[in-house]
């Protein structure tokens, strides 16, 4: 699916401009570009080419749903590093001491899908070739957004004294989103350390079974649940582009600490950092066999500050200003819900702009109604990623087994109907059809 040549077309003259080119940005560019009353929207990204940085990233069965009616996952398969299959299988919690039982299976329904990906900027690679690149400005770091004089109109500001108007601003970037400002009227910094730091690594998932690792991972995705701590384990296929093919077990060791109030900790410097091995073994040290196998394979790992949004925000709009994905709504990693929750926050906003009735006169109607649906929505996954979090560790039970904790909370998140809220948001702003 090449993008589309023709001359730009927009709902009604307007003029949009999506401020970060990542995951959110671009799908939602291609989200605006196939609607209704397509909008070819400008996008601005900070870097000199188009990059996502971070560790893997996950889709849940709500968020592919959104991928396959965007028409993206013929797109996506081949860079999930699987054949194409995106089946999701049942999810494994363990207890991380000796005996390693099972404390709560985290089951499937029969046409459950899931994506995983090693490395994010594959997903980048895979959208790229969907965007005109004549709506593409690179080295373009916005720093600010104002309302024009006398209109209604924006000014976006960027680092490298130039400006750009539009109509409407689409803030897709990230954490530390420059748009946010203008949605809080800069009356705080929301980003905060969450007390959270993640140990990741690959390991070559033979060497894990030839040290003796019980668990077989190509069954199983698991999950160990320890005091203070948890880890997860997946195994990865290879990436049908390689040549030289190499099964790998993506590990992540979370290690909490409660013993400070949310907020109270500042992290200055780099957020992500080289992990000595003895420091990952040091949080294993009371685990059981399979966690202490897995430690002795880590030889190089990154150790990543979880920064999150606190509190939420009240609301995701101003004005002609939005909030997508991380800048609304950047949340810990606990359910791997924040990048589908950006999927379902552009999906929700391009229905609603591109509708066939769309004018620029409904942009505040628009804005008004994506906020009362996505806020609400968006913060309570937001909310349980940081509840399911804390019963993985050992927290917040309240005398309750780990499966009664977790009882329920997946449900909400993988089968959310997002079409009925699009729906019921059309017949808000445009009236009954």
């Amino acid at each position: 699916m090449p993008p589309d040549t023709t001359e730009p077309v927009s709902t009604q003259g307007l003029d949009v401009a999506i401020i970060g080119g990542g995951i959110c940005g671009l799908v939602c560019a291609i989200a605006l570009a196939q609607g209704d009353r397509p909008i070819r929207a400008e996008i601005f990204e900070a870097a000199p080419k188009f990059a996502e940085v971070g560790a893997g990233i996950t889709f849940g069965h709500n968020s592919v749903q959104l991928l396959r009616k965007l028409g993206l996952l013929p797109v996506l398969l081949p860079y999930l590093g699987t054949s194409e299959d995106t089946h999701q299988r049942p999810f494994l919690f363990l207890s991380d001491g000796p005996t390693q039982e099972c404390l709560y299976t985290m089951q499937c329904r029969e046409n459950d899908e899931m994506i995983k990906m090693k490395h994010r900027p594959s997903f980048i690679e895979a959208l790229v070739p969907l965007i005109d690149p004549r709506r593409v400005h690179f080295r373009k770091r916005c720093v600010s957004v104002d309302k024009l004089a006398n209109n209604r109109r924006l000014v976006v500001h960027f680092a490298d004294g130039t400006t750009h108007e539009a109509d409407l601003v689409i803030g897709a970037d990230g954490i530390h989103s420059a748009c946010r400002g203008f949605v809080t009227g800069g009356d705080k910094d929301y980003v905060t350390f969450s007390r959270t730091v993640a140990y990741r690594a690959l390991v070559p998932t033979d060497e894990l079974v030839e040290a003796g690792l019980k668990i077989d991972l190509k069954k199983w995705p698991v999950a160990w649940d320890g005091e203070h701590r948890c880890h997860l384990l997946d195994f990865f296929q290879p990436d049908q582009r390689m040549t030289a093919i190499l099964l790998q077990t993506n590990i992540v060791v979370y290690s909490t600490d409660y013993r400070v109030s949310l907020g109270s900790v500042k992290i200055e410097g780099p957020w992500v950092t080289k992990a000595s091995q003895a420091e990952v073994m040091q949080i294993l040290e009371k685990s059981g066999p399979d966690p202490k196998i897995i430690a002795a394979h880590l030889r190089e790992s990154s150790k990543w500050h979880i920064h999150c949004l606190y509190p939420s925000l009240a609301s995701f709009s101003r004005e002609h200003v939005v909030l997508v994905g991380d800048a609304a709504h950047a949340m810990v990693p606990f359910m791997g819900a924040g990048a589908g929750q950006g999927i379902e926050d552009v999906y929700f906003l391009a229905k609603l702009l591109t509708h066939p009735a769309a004018t620029p006169d409904k942009i505040e109607d628009i804005l008004v109604t994506f906020n009362r649906f996505r806020a609400p929505r968006a913060s309570a996954v937001k909310d349980r990623s940081f509840m399911v979090g804390n019963f993985l560790q050992g927290y917040d039970r309240d005398g309750k087994t780990l499966a009664e904790c977790m009882d329920g909370q997946f449900e909400y998140l993988h089968y959310y109907d997002m079409d009925q809220d699009v729906k019921a948001a059309i017949e808000l702003v445009y009236g009954s059809s």
